[in-house]
């Protein structure tokens, strides 16, 4: 539906990786969810800025500065705006727009500071949460390694106990299986 688009360091660039996915407030599927956010990049100039992102699927507002040496884009500025406006009253309110996959409604967050993930596994340990399938299946054959390479992935020490891997590797494997 909204492709692989991804903000980091300042500039938008198209990965294979989904965003993070989300429980859609509405039918409690998966939504894909974006920040909302400003970014103030040195050195650019609104064009340049408007070809990089000419698909871009979201709302953008590209400001100049005014002695024109860079720019300030803001991604989803409504919600930027009410989000910044609840934080000063002291409200909470989600900076974070979801985009459903299987009811196609938008929403700004379902109310909460931070939405529910999608993609969380209840163990007796605690919460395994994953930033979408694809995390999760990263995190379920490293989990499955008797050697792991250190540093690959970072998961609490209860993750990667071998007393405990038979029962996370059960439990990603379910929380897969439900998904089809």
């Amino acid at each position: 539906m909204i492709g692989g688009w991804r903000w980091i360091s300042g500039m938008a660039m198209n990965h294979k990786t989904p965003p993070t996915e989300f429980r859609c407030p509405s039918c409690g599927g998966i939504a894909q969810g974006y920040r909302a956010r400003r970014l103030h990049i040195r050195d650019v100039k609104p064009e340049d800025i408007r070809a990089e992102l000419g698909d871009f699927p979201f709302e953008l507002e590209v400001v100049e500065w005014a002695d024109g040496k860079g720019v300030n884009v803001t991604m989803f500025p409504e919600v930027l705006e009410k989000h910044e406006r609840d934080e000063k009253e002291g409200r909470m309110s989600s900076p974070y727009v979801l985009l459903c996959d299987e009811c196609h409604t938008r929403s700004d967050g379902g109310g909460r500071y931070r939405p529910e993930r999608y993609w969380q596994i209840r163990t007796r340990h605690g919460v395994l949460w994953a930033d979408n399938r694809e995390h999760l299946v990263e995190i379920r054959d490293h989990v499955q390694l008797e050697r792991r390479p250190q540093g690959f992935i970072k998961l609490p020490g209860w993750v990667l106990a071998a007393k405990n891997r038979d029962e996370i590797v059960k439990l990603i494997n379910r929380a897969l299986e439900q998904e089809n």
